[in-house]
């Protein structure tokens, strides 16, 4: 792969060579663009459409909303229209978003149609929406509604202000709840809200070899109180060479206690159930583990742009490929304190970190000036009642 210019993101030399450059340009793509497309390309090598229906016993119920390129021109130009920093008033629902667009129609047809499925397949539990290669999870990251952040900070305030691994994890436990869809409605908030969204449905439009749709799949709260379950796999030529703890900041004592309980859980699910029946030879797989039960979650690309959790792409590239199987989970901490913040928390939410700690140290102050109050008042009335004394 050394004259491959696309190696630095780790791809295989099939996947580059299977358009040529020329082919790209006929579609309209800029040459500054074609690694771009080259990657959508790779990426829809593990296309749900060609892992569901084999292993839809193992894994949660999924639907398929195709779309027309009409409907994704419709949605591309709400999205354009949308404030870039998103809505954070709750009040503010998709209806108020179709009056400004002039092709209405379509838009709320689309929002019906996502509304009908959640209705009748998913329920009161409510569903996770995202096109083929990527959720929303940008909106609820970078601009949180306000109820999403009064009710992360209500947790904050039952915890230890300086618990910094504990308020990562709540806050991976808020942007996952931020994205659950109970209506149509919900659901058009975030992908018209969402520019992760706007740019795959831009990537479909342009690329017509894959049609656009999206994807609504069941929400499982289980995940979100668990997130000590949730573990990642690699599968490189149908073989699974590793597997990681999937939430890496946090040291999950009591799984880590059963690493190889765990271990042994997974693999023998992954090579009984689904080895032979997921149609793809490379690949990243999520699992959840649940009542001494494993759950498929879903299937990413093998390459430098799906997490790595414990391990990482350029260092253990060979490693991933090849084996020896490893399981690592998180022993030590990484990283501590501000840094944990900085490196993971979103605009708003570490706003309001910022703000809850600085109540928190204002409190502090005012209770040492209390207490240094309070003393020097029981000193000064020990040294009265000495001078009457005398």
């Amino acid at each position: 792969m050394s004259n491959n210019p696309f190696a630095n993101h780790l791809i295989p030399e099939e996947y580059y060579n299977e358009f040529t450059d020329e082919e790209f340009l006929n579609l309209g793509i800029k040459s500054e663009d074609l690694m771009k497309y080259r990657i959508f390309n790779f990426e829809l090598k593990v296309d749900l459409k060609l892992w569901y229906e084999p292993v839809k016993d193992y894994t949660y119920r999924t639907e398929i909303l195709n779309l027309t390129n009409e409907e994704v021109e419709c949605l591309l130009n709400r999205m354009i229209e949308i404030d870039r920093h998103f809505f954070d008033d709750d009040k503010k629902k998709s209806k108020e978003f179709l009056d400004l667009n002039n092709r209405r129609d379509i838009l709320e047809g689309i929002e019906k149609k996502i509304d009908d499925i959640i209705k009748e397949k998913f329920s009161e539990n409510g569903c996770f929406i995202k096109t083929p290669l990527r959720s929303p999870k940008d909106v609820p990251t970078y601009s949180a509604k306000k109820e999403w952040l009064k009710d992360f900070g209500k947790v904050i305030d039952k915890m230890k202000i300086t618990n910094y691994p504990e308020q990562l994890l709540q806050y991976s436990v808020a942007i996952t709840k931020a994205l659950k869809c109970t209506s149509g409605s919900d659901a058009m908030f975030l992908l018209c809200s969402s520019s992760r969204v706007k740019s795959d449905l831009r990537k479909f439009l342009k690329f017509p070899k894959h049609q656009a749709y999206l994807v609504l799949r069941e929400f499982d709260d289980a995940i979100v109180r668990n997130p000590g379950e949730e573990f990642r796999g690699f599968v490189y030529n149908s073989k699974l060479t590793a597997l990681s703890q999937y939430n890496t900041f946090e040291i999950f004592k009591e799984t880590l206690s059963k690493k190889d309980y765990y271990q042994k859980l997974i693999t023998e699910f992954w090579e009984k159930e689904l080895k032979e029946k997921i149609p793809i030879k490379h690949y990243v797989v999520d699992f959840y583990v649940t009542e001494e039960k494993v759950i498929m979650i879903e299937v990413n690309p093998f390459f430098m742009g799906t997490g790595a959790c414990n391990f990482n792409w350029a260092k253990d590239y060979t490693a991933l490929k090849n084996g020896p199987f490893q399981f690592r989970m998180t022993e030590t901490q990484k990283y501590h304190g501000q840094d944990l913040v900085d490196m993971y928390f979103g605009n708003p939410w570490r706003k309001l970190i910022f703000q809850k700690r600085q109540d928190h140290q204002k409190k502090v102050r005012n209770q040492k000036i209390f207490l240094l109050i309070a003393v020097l008042i029981v000193i000064f009335a020990i040294l009265i009642k000495v001078f009457l004394v005398k």
